[in-house]
């Protein structure tokens, strides 16, 4: 069992999907409002002060990455687009590149 903060939002998301498909293929999921409800049979990510959450510079999905072992370069892309989306820190992308794709009417 797992458990994570109620509420679906790219990080999340991504780790439960990464958890069913590459770690646990039985994954089931409980969903929690407070950080003490999480069941003590489950195992924790994406919250605050969590083995399986942001450590350092790195979003939840990378860290599971990094503390399972999972090396397959796809998932590591993948990885990319989670961090930038989660933490919004401007890692892979210069603040210039944001600028004229925000701008483009097209792109909303």
């Amino acid at each position: 069992m797992w458990a994570t903060r109620a509420g679906v939002h790219i990080d999340r998301a991504a780790c439960a999907w990464l958890i069913h498909r590459f770690i646990d293929p039985d994954a089931t999921f409980v969903f929690v409002d407070d950080p003490e409800a999480v069941p003590a049979e489950a195992t924790p990510f994406d919250m605050r002060g969590v083995e399986l959450g942001h450590q350092g510079g790195d979003c939840s999905f990378e860290t599971i990455l990094r503390r399972h072992d999972l090396t397959d370069p796809v998932l590591w892309q993948l990885a990319a687009i989670v961090h930038e989306a989660d933490l919004e820190d401007e890692r892979f992308d210069a603040p210039e590149a944001r600028a004229s794709t925000s701008s483009c009417a097209g792109c909303r």
